[in-house]
């Protein structure tokens, strides 16, 4: 079944891309071992449970397998195509297979017991922070049931995503400004929270119910003539999202509020919110950096005006 999905998968990409946009070719070859079990959801699905009547009666081994192919080119970079996926296609070698139907590097990033959406979203996270060149083509593995029972998981971050990218190209960082904050009060964060004064950054860790907030203000009144935008950036161990409320003199108000969605990464996270106009002052500003129980880091406040 595998190799006849890689098959199908490998005819359709071709249809699809140039040969040349798949990159160098690269013959491989995949060697079959020893059989093993391997117990998953496809596997439960199909009625294989562990001492249970179909598992006595039949058996479901799974082959040990090993990709053999040539080294890289020189300078052939990270591989065209990449896949990601779940258990379904981790412990049977979709991956390898499609290498040797397309006779080009495949990059496996499929993971068992972590659900179909946590690899995809950390290609667009390292795509986004500019870490890696954005791959020609993605082979996404999802089974049927995340699409109804888990589907909002994945799909309202791409949403987010896609806003959050329009904002960064609306506001760019070429002549942004250093803001430095003041931190008022706090909500379910540590009473000794504050910037570290070598370098400026909040560092901390969400308690209680995941609801972390600063109440803050700027060492400068922000523009609020509609060209502006307030952006930092923040570090988390887990995708979260990260918003801000404005108090324009009645209580923090509803209107501008957008979480951004951020993924799980070492690496800081741009968050850039427009500051909405219309308004004679601002009070103070209310910032969740995350929305969830959990270390954080937040800093680097600047202005950016629209282009």
């Amino acid at each position: 079944g595998c190799l006849r999905a890689a098959a199908a998968t490998a005819r359709e990409l071709r249809r699809l891309v140039a040969e040349d946009e798949l990159g160098p070719a690269t013959p491989g070859t995949v060697t079959f071992g020893a059989p093993c079990t391997v117990r998953g959801d496809l596997q439960r699905m199909l009625g294989f449970r562990e001492g249970g009547l179909v598992e006595r009666r039949f058996d479901a081994p799974l082959l040990e397998f090993e990709l053999r192919r040539s080294p890289p080119a020189p300078g052939e970079g990270t591989p065209r195509v990449v896949h990601c996926g779940t258990s379904f296609s981790h412990s049977f070698p979709f991956a390898a297979f499609l290498e040797t139907e397309l006779s080009r590097r495949v990059e496996d990033r499929s993971v068992a017991g972590r659900g179909p959406f946590l690899r995809l979203s950390e290609l667009i996270a390292e795509v986004r922070e500019g870490r890696r060149e954005p791959p020609r083509v993605v082979v996404w593995e999802i089974p049927e049931k995340h699409l109804v029972v888990r589907g909002p998981e994945f799909l309202i971050p791409m949403e987010r995503f896609l806003i959050d990218r329009e904002n960064e190209d609306l506001y760019p960082e070429a002549g942004s400004r250093p803001l430095t904050i003041e931190i008022l009060a706090r909500h379910q964060l540590g009473p000794e929270i504050g910037p570290d004064p070598e370098d400026g950054w909040i560092r901390g860790a969400a308690e209680g119910g995941g609801d972390p907030q600063l109440i803050c203000r700027f060492g400068e009144p922000l523009p609020l003539d509609g060209n502006w935008a307030l952006a930092y950036r923040v570090t988390t161990n887990r995708p979260t999202t990260s918003k801000v409320l404005f108090d324009w003199g009645r209580g923090f108000d509803r209107e501008g509020e957008e979480p951004v969605a951020l993924t799980r990464s070492e690496r800081p996270q741009l968050v850039v919110v427009p500051i909405p106009a219309g308004h004679e002052r601002l009070v103070r500003l209310r910032i969740d950096p995350i929305d969830a129980p959990g270390p954080f880091a937040i800093g680097d406040f600047h202005l950016r005006r629209r282009r």
